[in-house]
């Protein structure tokens, strides 16, 4: 037998009721479920206390007899009042209680569970006051609920302008970034530009030296083998004797003259190319780099 004190607990999950043989409550109250049998034991419980009440009077109306003989019937009139006031006002609570545990069954509410609790506690602490169901909690709740919610809201605004403000910082910082590269790459290009520029200029100028060095070299070997020539005849006039003396040093003197000027000629031509090689390999022919 479970007993009625059971029915003050707020849940029977924690008890094994399977395959145990339960005589109180009955059987079918235990297949309805544990909110049944709550609802029984405090049913139970209740009438206890509503069979404790009522004999309470007597046993004042004996007391009073016995201490005081006069007067005692006109006491016991209110006294009767007084124990019917608290019946029916027992009588009402437990309507309520049965009420209550109909809804409790039905719905399932939590709330109407709680609301009982607090019926049977103040049944315990005053038993001559009908409770009433307060419902205040209840606004507290939502007014908790709405608080809740107002502050998640505000801060899920927050996050999403913190986030958006990321965003746009890290936006700027990859255009900061990106614009910084493509100054150095612009940089980079001017300046392998410049050095492609000036080793075009410089291999130009090389040719042009080449060019230069190569044709001075055809003169002067022409100059050189003319002047071969003239002595090579001079020396063969002079084995050779054919006519007299004065045209012999008329023809030297002619042949002379014209080895000097000859060799005027490839004396001035070397220095020609000595001097335009100076120029070419002067420091005002190389290309500048480009600057940073």
């Amino acid at each position: 037998e479970l007993p009625p004190e059971l029915g003050s607990v707020t849940t029977l999950r924690g008890l094994n009721l399977r395959d145990c043989p339960i005589r109180f409550p009955p059987p079918h109250i235990v297949q309805q479920g544990y909110r049944a049998i709550l609802a029984y034991l405090r049913s139970v419980l209740a009438e206890r206390s509503v069979s404790a009440t009522k004999t309470l009077p007597v046993v004042e109306k004996l007391q009073l007899s016995d201490l005081m003989e006069s007067g005692v019937e006109e006491e016991t009139e209110p006294e009767d009042k007084d124990g019917l006031q608290r019946f029916r006002e027992l009588k009402d609570q437990l309507i309520l209680l049965d009420q209550a545990d109909l809804k409790l069954t039905v719905n399932g509410s939590k709330c109407l569970r709680s609301e009982l609790l607090s019926s049977s506690r103040v049944k315990k602490s005053k038993a001559g006051v009908l409770p009433r169901l307060q419902l205040s909690h209840l606004k507290r709740s939502e007014e908790k609920r709405t608080s809740a919610m107002n502050e998640t809201r505000h801060n899920q605004t927050l996050l999403e302008q913190r986030r958006k403000l990321e965003a746009l910082e890290k936006w700027r910082t990859e255009a900061r970034e990106a614009q910084m590269k493509k100054k150095s790459l612009c940089k980079q290009r001017r300046w392998e530009t410049g050095i492609l520029e000036g080793s075009l200029e410089d291999r130009s100028m090389k040719s042009q030296m080449l060019d230069l060095g190569s044709n001075e070299d055809r003169s002067a070997r022409k100059l050189e083998r003319d002047i071969r020539a003239c002595v090579e005849s001079i020396q063969k006039k002079g084995r050779n004797p054919c006519s007299t003396t004065s045209e012999q040093m008329a023809a030297e003197a002619e042949d002379v003259e014209m080895i000097r000027k000859l060799q005027g000629q490839l004396m001035e031509r070397r220095s020609q190319g000595k001097h335009h090689e100076k120029d070419l390999f002067s420091g005002v022919s190389w290309p500048g780099f480009p600057s940073d």
